[in-house]
């Protein structure tokens, strides 16, 4: 079972260590994000350092690495500056997990801000319809992560 356990890891000094550090902490499986958590645009990855990860990652022995999105996206948002901003960044997303490797990614789907869940809901598969036609590089599986319930937000226990 050991081998399907997993952390989330850190990318402090290059996204190349992490799967050293999974396999230090005992994983089989790792998340983890691929920029800075609470920034819109992340740091783009070289050429040299996905080789690298690549290269770590072979040699680690894990079974996945899964990547996490950043937590500003909210994908349920309203048309405007969140909301492009929140497209923009998933695609980026998408974009550098491709290039990475990386064949799953997980996101919290957001908040449909007051304007109900059946409307949050639509807005998120139209989304999810735009990006996967405008990013045909990213084959891999979007995970839904459910959220604890607070306000607005979709995919709490409560609304699946």
């Amino acid at each position: 079972m050991k081998d399907y356990v997993g952390a989330h890891m850190s990318i402090a000094g290059g996204i190349h260590n992490a799967p050293e550090r999974g396999v230090k902490a005992g994983c089989g499986v790792i998340q983890l994000f691929t920029q800075n958590t609470n920034q819109w645009r992340g740091k783009l990855i070289s050429d040299p350092d996905i080789l690298l990860f690549k290269e770590k990652l072979a040699e680690s022995g894990l079974n996945e690495v899964i990547s996490h999105d950043i937590y500003l996206i909210n994908l349920a948002s309203a048309p405007g500056e969140m909301r492009d901003k929140s497209l923009n960044g998933f695609q980026e997303e998408m974009i550098r997990c491709s290039r990475l490797g990386i064949g799953k990614i997980v996101m919290h789907p957001g908040s449909h801000n007051g304007d109900g869940e059946e409307v949050g809901l639509r807005r998120i598969i139209e989304a999810f319809d735009y990006l996967i036609a405008e990013t045909p590089a990213y084959s891999g599986k979007i995970l839904l992560e459910t959220t604890a319930g607070q306000g607005t937000n979709l995919a709490t226990p409560s609304s699946i």
